[in-house]
């Protein structure tokens, strides 16, 4: 009885505003519900109570004026739930014209219940008075569902018993309608958000750390929450321990090469590449590193609950040696949630992306007759910053193709088509390989062409460079 005892203090006239912020306001055209946890597993009966996250009030105007000592009829029904233990005559309360009325229940049946309303001796009923229903309180507690579809709740006034036992257009003077009371709604979430980490052509060698000189870079963001406005059944705010245990798994697809050992493991060191990140940076205070690793997968086994009920970020370390590849990449989350609770697993949800700063150009067979062939290769720079390039051979087994000079590399000038000999080599005439271009640069600023023309000039071949990522 102190909670109702605490409840009526709060119906006093001029001071039902704070209470009924905490209710659901049946005259809205669309209330805020009270909710509770759609993460449920409803089978069977539930019963559902109020809690520090969950206050089962209801509130509308009383709707009518009555004379003095007349006494009106309020309906009560609910629909998707059932009211638990025995209805008393304080889950309904409104003052009259000066103080409380006195409620008592008048009849009760399937989903309703019907309070008489009596003003104090000498006293009226006001229309814009304050009522307030409660669905848990005394030997009232709660409510129980089975299912997870709304539960509403409706309020109607009538003159007499008669009427509110036969509701109809022509009998009801207010009827709220049945709004939503009871709601259910996810409390876990988890939002997979892609990043982009940009591999430098600029580094030593090329690709081998990201923009910015470093070897760590997140690739997605995992933002796990709970929200606790969503109660449990017992009406307590729920947390991400009541929805999962410490054994949820993580699985990132995409091409983890760049975290390989030397010796072309991925064990060991490897998997500490690989890590789930509390930071922004990849260096926060909490590391969850892969479990197990692939070139194309990175597994985290038993995560907990605490770590996917927050932001955390995928982090990838270069090893050093491999080249960082361009790639996309995708999570999975399988939750193993506690009993009595259910999640939507995150099936191969896109996250983020690596790419590359430069331009890699290929020239697929490049060879050198011996008998005074010209073999060039133009880069042309149409942007307004000289550019960095490189040139590497890809060459047949058994064979070497040795560059080296503006060859192997150097610059090319802004606006400048740089025009490189490669028969100037008399080790390369009679070999043939492929040529690698790379340039620090946009794609859109560079052009690569190979050239062989015959020794007097009367026969050129043109082909134009590959754009490789």
């Amino acid at each position: 009885m102190k909670k109702f005892a605490l409840k009526t203090a709060v119906l006093a006239i001029g001071a039902l505003a704070a209470a009924s912020a905490f209710a659901v306001n049946l005259d809205a055209a669309s209330p805020v519900s009270v909710k509770y946890a759609n993460d449920l597993t409803v089978s069977g009966t539930v019963n559902l109570r109020d809690g520090a996250a969950a206050t089962q009030t209801a509130t509308t105007a009383f709707g009518a004026s009555f004379g003095t000592d007349v006494t009106a009829y309020v309906r009560v029904d609910v629909v998707g739930g059932t009211l638990a233990g025995t209805v008393p005559s304080t889950a309904f309360a409104v003052n009259g014209s000066v103080g409380a009325a006195t409620v008592s229940v008048a009849q009760t049946g399937a989903g309703y219940v019907i309070f008489a309303v009596t003003p104090a001796a000498g006293e009226n009923l006001v229309s814009s008075n304050t009522a307030t229903i409660d669905t848990d309180v005394g030997t009232l507690t709660g409510l129980n569902v089975t299912g997870k579809a709304c539960v509403t709740l409706q309020y109607r006034l009538f003159e007499t018993l008669t009427a509110a036992a036969n509701p109809a257009s022509n009998n009801t003077l207010k009827d709220t309608g049945a709004k939503a009371y009871i709601t259910f709604a996810n409390a876990l979430s988890e939002t997979v958000t892609g990043l982009n980490a940009v591999a430098d052509v600029a580094a030593a060698p090329s690709y081998t750390l990201f923009v910015g000189g470093g070897a760590t870079k997140p690739i997605a963001k995992l933002a796990g929450a709970v929200d606790t406005t969503v109660a449990k059944p017992s009406g307590a705010a729920i947390a991400a321990a009541d929805i999962l245990t410490n054994l949820s798994d993580v699985t990132v697809a995409g091409d983890f090469v760049l975290a390989k050992n030397d010796a072309g493991t991925y064990t060991g060191a490897a998997l500490n590449r690989v890590f789930l990140n509390n930071a922004s940076t990849c260096a926060g205070g909490t590391t969850v590193n892969a479990t197990a690793l692939t070139a194309t997968t990175a597994t985290f086994t038993d995560v907990s609950a605490a770590n996917l009920a927050q932001d955390m970020w995928v982090c990838v370390t270069a090893e050093g040696t491999p080249e960082i590849n361009t790639s996309s990449y995708n999570v999975s989350i399988a939750w193993d949630e506690q009993t009595g609770y259910t999640a939507t697993d995150v099936a191969g949800a896109a996250a983020g992306t690596i790419s590359r700063n430069g331009v890699r150009m290929v020239a697929p067979l490049v060879q050198i007759p011996s008998n005074g062939w010209y073999i060039r290769l133009a880069l042309t720079n149409t942007g307004s910053s000289p550019r960095d390039y490189t040139v590497s051979a890809v060459t047949e087994t058994g064979a070497t193709f040795v560059l080296s000079g503006e060859a192997a590399g150097g610059t090319l000038p802004m606006g400048t088509t740089k025009i490189v000999d490669l028969h100037t080599f008399p080790a390369l005439v009679g070999k043939r390989a492929s040529l690698v271009v790379t340039v620090n640069a946009p794609q859109s600023e560079i052009d690569g062409l190979y050239q062989i023309t015959s020794p007097g000039g009367t026969s050129v071949s043109n082909h134009i460079l590959s754009y490789k990522n």
